[in-house]
């Protein structure tokens, strides 16, 4: 987050990609519950709801519905590189020279660069690399909403939500 522009409450930083796309309801209404600005940009909300969760993804992840492959860098951390997707979006890894890490949604642009060992990455799994190797695997949480329309997820969202979420969101 560009200085100026960070929450009072919400310390830390995301460098970022998302391939994919949040319902803007529904970021809505999660910003409502936690008390932070919905940016102009899905990608951003995603990266902001992480640093607010101090980097708990399956807290993160499991509570954003949407589409999404994402790939970040925590600046605590530069030498690390995070990847996710969920089954809804591709996410491929290749290597070169053995050592060079490179990622795409799809595989052909990395055959295209010369890449081997090209594999599409397992979803709800956060992957984590270190200069091009691979670290360490975690599954996350799936999405407690899963769902294919913005009425479809709405309508989860408020049959799972609890007396107090709904309270919050000032839904009875």
């Amino acid at each position: 987050f560009p200085d100026g522009q960070n929450e009072k409450d919400i310390k830390g930083s995301v460098i970022g990609t998302h391939n994919g796309q949040l319902f803007p309801t529904q970021m809505e209404m999660i910003s409502k519950k936690y008390g932070v600005e919905v940016p102009n940009v899905d990608s951003e909300f995603i990266y902001k709801m992480m640093v607010y969760h101090k980097f708990d993804y399956d807290k993160t992840l499991s509570e954003l519905d949407g589409m999404m492959a994402l790939a970040f860098v925590r600046p605590e951390y530069p030498d690390l590189l995070y990847l996710y997707r969920r089954d809804n979006r591709p996410l491929h890894v290749g290597f070169m020279d053995g050592v060079k890490l490179y990622y795409s949604s799809e595989a052909k642009p990395l055959e295209l660069i010369g890449c081997n060992g090209i594999e599409q990455l397992d979803p709800h799994k956060l992957f984590v690399f270190r200069n091009g190797g691979l670290l360490e695997v975690s599954p996350v949480k799936k999405s407690v909403i899963q769902c294919t329309t913005l009425d479809q997820g709405i309508q989860t969202f408020l049959s799972t939500a609890s007396a107090q979420e709904k309270a919050v969101l000032g839904i009875s």
